[in-house]
């Protein structure tokens, strides 16, 4: 997996002392759970900082906050050779919230087999995302499982 710091390592550690913030980092992990895996706890946290900073919790339904964090990793510099990012994250969002069965979601394809390949921490992770080509996943039940495929 690919780990290098994003910030520099001089950023005030007070900042993530914070209780609002390290609530907010739980929220955002929680939802973002292949990011999270793919850039590494303390980028992470760097970035969660970051989207914190310009997105404060404006409501009491925290279970909201986070929706726009896949289209803020799609604007940050330091992300912008991995465009892939905001589309992984896209599906976080879409699987790691409540879902039904039959919710659907339009991305590239190749997003769903390079995401699952982060969240089944398969050894080798291949990342090939087509952003000419849209398609439509799908939550369904298939036995006692949930699952996302394609449709």
């Amino acid at each position: 997996m690919y780990k290098r710091q994003l910030y520099d390592s001089e950023e005030e550690q007070e900042i993530y002392n914070n209780q609002k913030f390290l609530q907010i980092y739980s929220i955002l992990r929680n939802k973002y759970q292949v990011i999270f895996r793919l850039v590494g706890d303390q980028n992470f946290k760097k970035i969660s900082y970051e989207y914190f900073k310009y997105n404060p919790v404006q409501s009491a339904r925290e279970e909201h906050y986070g929706n726009s964090f896949s289209d803020f990793l799609g604007t940050l510099n330091q992300l912008s050779e991995f465009r892939y990012i905001k589309w992984l994250a896209k599906l976080d969002w879409f699987w790691f919230n409540p879902v039904s069965e039959g919710d659907t979601i339009q991305l590239p394809k190749g997003t769903l087999n390079s995401w699952a390949s982060i969240y089944k921490n398969q050894e080798s992770i291949n990342i090939e995302i087509n952003e000419s080509v849209i398609e439509n996943l799908q939550i369904q039940k298939i036995g006692k499982e949930i699952q996302i495929v394609a449709i």
